[in-house]
């Protein structure tokens, strides 16, 4: 009953959101997106990194429990592929598409431990498989999948410049061009950088090894953004605490 109640509150939140200003970051993975979390979350943005969707079969349905009321803005790759329906749910929302040199990118994708595993399974990839395009790294799949997706957030927002800030993070001013964009003041401080894929992929290997609970999910990424080294008994004491 109480999971039914849930799907049914997420099912709520999802149709009759919140309409307040939302920022969907759409960038592929490994174009600075946790860095990108950062910079938001410096400008005092509610960020959920990496927000947990609802999928039924390979369908992605909608983002779980009620994060889309509760933060707003959204970032990394589960956002990509609900990107379209949520600029219709939130006429004023922005987008921001972080990218980088494609080779650059490929070369980091290849060295990068998640995308050569080959015990990916469940939802992961089915999450692989949709915005990469193959649950492991295959240079030319994953090549032909970061153009088209490029070339559709080009086509869908070309006539709305406004709307989308293509975001090279290459780019020596970063925070300008996000500043600018968001109409926003900017910080006294250098761009965050962050070069944290190994601690990135021990905090998912630890919600994994825990079971999370989907409502979870999002909330423990959202307290580890900024720590670069996590244990599993760190979660553990946090859920702890939250739960007091």
């Amino acid at each position: 009953m109480k999971r039914l109640f849930n799907v049914l509150k997420e099912i709520y939140v999802w149709y009759f959101p919140k309409k307040e200003a939302k920022v969907f970051c759409i960038g592929m993975h490994k174009t600075g997106t946790t860095s990108l979390a950062k910079a938001m979350s410096i400008l005092g943005f509610k960020v959920v990194d990496y927000p947990s969707v609802r999928l039924i079969g390979s369908r992605f349905m909608w983002f779980r429990g009620t994060q889309l009321d509760d933060y707003n803005c959204f970032t990394d790759a589960t956002v990509i592929p609900l990107y379209k329906r949520l600029d219709k749910k939130f006429p004023k929302a922005k987008f921001i598409l972080t990218t980088r040199d494609l080779d650059s990118w490929l070369e980091s994708c290849s060295k990068w431990p998640n995308f050569n595993r080959d015990n990916v399974v469940g939802k992961r990839k089915i999450y692989r498989e949709r915005v990469l395009g193959a649950k492991t790294y295959q240079r030319e799949i994953f090549q032909k999948t970061y153009e088209a997706h490029h070339k559709d957030v080009y086509e869908y927002f070309k006539n709305r410049p406004d709307d989308l800030l293509v975001l090279d993070i290459s780019s020596e001013n970063k925070w300008q061009h996000i500043c600018d964009f968001l109409k926003v003041s900017q910080p006294n401080m250098s761009y965050p950088h962050s070069n944290d894929g190994a601690a990135k992929i021990k905090i998912k290997t630890i919600i994994h090894e825990l079971n999370l609970p989907s409502e979870k999910v999002s909330e423990v990424h959202q307290h580890f953004i900024d720590k670069t080294e996590v244990t599993k008994d760190d979660v553990i004491n946090y859920l702890k605490v939250s739960e007091e």
